[in-house]
């Protein structure tokens, strides 16, 4: 996630939904609902960084804050395609404000969009 705003960027808790889901981080996401066909031998995620989402993080201007880092070996361009595939149906929810404390809410949407 990047602040390409004019300040820093406080952002409330992040929630996520997969498939009509909710899950408070995305690690727990990631628990329940990794592809079986890539926990075998051909693909295996190594680790997962988990954003702390228990209170508010603060983005300084232009800078950039990973919402999760996944390690992984494939094989085969198949196994590539169904990760990206699934990463791509995730969706984030979250609020940020600016200095002011204006807060804006931003729906559910694609971590691709």
């Amino acid at each position: 996630m990047s602040n390409n705003g004019f300040g820093p960027a406080k952002i409330k808790p992040f929630r996520f939904r997969f498939n009509g889901t909710l899950y408070p981080t995305i690690g727990e996401l990631f628990k329940v609902e990794f592809p079986k066909a890539l926990m075998n031998d051909q693909v295996t995620l190594t680790d997962v960084q988990v954003t702390n989402t228990s209170g508010a993080k603060i983005i300084g201007i232009q800078k950039t804050m990973p919402l999760y880092e996944a390690n992984y070996m494939c094989k085969s361009e198949l196994d590539k395609n169904e990760l990206f595939y699934f990463t791509s149906q995730i969706e984030i929810s979250f609020s940020y404000c600016n200095i002011y404390e204006e807060y804006t809410h931003v729906g559910y949407k694609k971590l691709n969009d």
